[in-house]
């Protein structure tokens, strides 16, 4: 330990060479002066007066303030002396400095902190060790797997050669999550100390929550030109996209005021006394850094909901008809705060385009119009009182009112679902913006590929029940064509129609999802999942302190280890040297509490044949990070020859995508990952390193 305490007690790497480099050239320095003195003195020469007086009073300042006057006297004995001392002492710390350079490096920090959160993904992960590393052989990992680029960077400028520390310096963002973070193959910069390996979970950037809303959920009496803040918990940024959806609809346009505020800005006026109901919907997103092009996006989800009630327009509470889709027989009701003198207000009533009509009032707030003739179909009119309508108390209204309604057009059409992987249980629903004739829209209804099934209605909305479910991985198109009557409004002038694609076929056992926290305990951890799958309860010390072992230590010269064929092998927490149990013991162990059995050389059919059963199935396979599983076989000490790679890793198959003798992706709990799903290939690939070893849990 004392040949560590410089480095391990804060001094840097860097400055401890330079420590080094000034202690050679002091030994350099006075071995010489003393050298040349001894060979000057041998031919009767001297060193110069001058340098020897500047010598010489140097010692003299350092005896006196060191030496009493007494052994000053003696100081030509005590020089030869303290040269003697200088020269061990800084060679003893010289050798210490030189022993604790050539130490295995350290971690001294890194970004994110274990179980972090990213901050932003302009900033590096980074780690940070105590010495310098081999970049030649360091293997970085990150998952989920991001473009970016890894390097090496020196602490300091002024000794750019000496990299100790990583960074990743990514291109594109990341969906919200768990962050994996993997470095292997860490070794001194001279390849003199062991490998090893380390690990961090941490998380991405979270998503931000809305906290609060103004105007507040409910309010009343809003402005019509006000606009929405919604205030946010975490920061936002190009990670997120926001949209915004209110009823009655209006054009709207968001904007952030800083990072931590979504702003909605109305392109019109909000219509007086309207309630209105709004969802603020936010969808994660992968972005590329440099250029801020999107690369996938996550499933979109309502941040906040709620609804709000605009102000009554200047001494009116309401004027009936508003919004569109109107009746041609509605007719128009103009409702006063108060009581108003009937002629004042006829006399100041406009409507364009112009409709002849007669007033009547239903009581002495509330006036009707009604037009002598149906009104225009698909035609927007604007209602106008103009200034100076009296109220029976003597007020009078300030400005003109203007209201604005559109009358009942064209019949359109909507579908729900749409996109992919949408559920093949799905009902498909066509939403109509009026009333129409039934029979005359299911009619223009079509489906291709061609499905049987069944029609009902709910108010203006058409639902096709399927009689048995859609197919898997089909691409539908859902039609309506041009020609659909209406009750009150213009038959449809369009064909509409949309696409969606169902989801592919998903089997997948309700297996828990354990992390391993021991740094070799995947094996014990797999079986874990797999007894707690069974109703079964059992620790990883405890499966660890239970399964056959055996301890044979590792000899590295000898290359000589224990037979994880016969029992656990190596140090499960990582403090010396690790590895595992290969299946024979794994199964042993696990009779005791569950039948089960070992399956080696199985073809991948014949797997997932036993996981459709309904029994989870534990692999032995390479853990795609430690290299590329590179071959670190030993024998026993009686000579046994055992096969091993680095990176032996153990997963639980749980499940797969697509039909199971062609499956497109296989799912696994991964007690690094948690639930992974990959690629048939890349998991053919990691299996195929111990010959499909498996063990079965039934």
């Amino acid at each position: 330990m004392t040949a560590r305490l410089f480095i391990d007690n804060g001094i840097d790497f860097e400055y401890m060479i330079l420590l080094a480099g000034g202690l050679i050239l002091l030994l350099i320095i006075l071995n010489v002066l003393v050298l040349l003195r001894r060979y000057l003195h041998t031919r009767g020469r001297t060193l110069t007066p001058v340098f020897l007086r500047s010598v010489r009073q140097a010692f003299k300042n350092i005896l006196r303030r060191a030496v009493p006057a007494v052994v000053r006297r003696r100081r030509s004995g005590i020089l030869r002396g303290t040269v003697v001392v200088i020269n061990s002492f800084a060679a003893a710390v010289l050798m210490v400095a030189l022993f604790d350079l050539f130490q295995g490096p350290g971690i001294r920090g890194h970004y994110p902190a274990v179980e972090g959160k990213l901050q932003n993904y302009e900033e590096p992960i980074t780690i940070e060790f105590d010495r310098a590393v081999d970049t030649t052989e360091f293997q970085p990992y990150i998952f989920p797997e991001i473009d970016g680029e890894w390097r090496a960077e020196p602490e300091y400028d002024w000794m750019p050669g000496i990299k100790r520390k990583v960074a990743f310096y990514p291109k594109e963002s990341m969906f919200p999550g768990k962050v994996f973070i993997y470095y292997a193959e860490v070794t001194d910069s001279l390849k003199l100390q062991e490998k090893w390996e380390y690990g961090i979970n941490a998380y991405s950037v979270p998503v931000p929550a809305v906290s609060s809303v103004s105007p507040e959920k409910g309010s009343e009496d809003v402005g019509v030109d006000r606009e929405l803040q919604f205030y946010l918990d975490n920061e936002t940024g190009d990670f997120i996209e926001w949209s915004f959806e209110i009823s009655p609809d209006v054009s709207t346009q968001l904007y952030q005021s800083d990072a931590k505020t979504i702003n909605v800005r109305f392109e019109s006026l909000l219509a007086q006394n309207t309630e209105y109901s709004y969802k603020l919907r936010r969808t994660p997103v992968r972005y590329r850094l440099d250029s801020g092009e999107v690369i996938d996006r996550g499933e979109t989800s309502v941040a906040t909901e709620g609804s709000f009630k605009t102000v009554k327009e200047p001494l009116l509470e309401s004027i009936h008809p508003s919004g569109e889709g109107v009746y041609i027989t509605d007719s128009i009701k103009v409702v006063f705060d108060q009581e108003m003198e009937q002629q004042s207000a006829q006399e100041a009533f406009r409507i364009a385009p112009e409709v002849a009509g007669t007033f009547s009032w239903e009581d002495s707030r509330t006036m009707i119009y009604d037009p002598g003739q149906n009104l225009a179909k698909e035609t927007k009119y604007t209602v106008t009182l103009k200034q100076g309508i009296r109220s029976l108390k003597g007020g009078f209204t300030g400005k003109d009112v203007t209201h604005e309604f559109t009358t009942i057009g064209a019949v359109t059409a909507g579908f729900s679902p749409g996109g992919s992987s949408v559920d093949t249980a799905a009902n498909i629903s066509v939403y109509f913006n009026q009333p129409v004739d039934k029979a005359s829209a299911e009619s223009k209804f079509s489906i291709s590929p061609s499905v049987p099934g069944s029609i009902s209605w709910n108010g203006n909305t058409l639902t096709f029940n399927p009689s048995s479910d859609l197919a898997f991985s089909t691409v539908y198109t859902v039609r309506v064509d041009a020609g659909v009557k209406s009750i009150n409004g213009i038959d449809s002038r369009t064909q509409f129609s949309r696409s969606f694609t169902t989801e592919a076929q998903v089997f997948r056992l309700n297996v828990p999802v354990y992390y391993q926290s021991l740094r070799f305990s995947c094996n014990l951890v797999a079986a874990r999942m797999a007894l707690a799958y069974r109703g079964i309860s059992v620790s990883t010390l405890g499966a660890h302190s239970q399964i056959a072992k055996d301890n044979t230590p590792w000899n590295p010269d000898a290359n000589t280890w224990g037979n994880p064929h016969a029992g656990y092998v190596g140090d499960i927490y990582g403090n010396q040297e690790g590895y595992g149990v290969y299946w024979g013991p794994l199964s042993s162990w696990m009779s005791g509490y569950r039948s089960n059995a070992v399956r080696v050389g199985w073809s991948r059919t014949q797997m997932l044949q036993a996981v459709q059963a309904g029994n989870p199935v534990i692999i032995w396979a390479h853990n795609g990070y430690s290299g590329s599983g590179a071959n670190r076989s030993w024998t026993t000490p009686g000579g046994t020859n055992i096969y091993a790679i680095q990176g032996m890793h153990s997963y639980v198959v749980v499940g797969w995508v697509g039909p199971i003798d062609n499956p497109s992706q296989i799912i696994l709990n991964d007690p690094n990952r948690g639930r992974w799903t990959i690629s048939t290939g890349y998991f053919d690939a990691l299996w195929s390193y111990f010959g499909r070893a498996s063990v079965v849990v039934y």
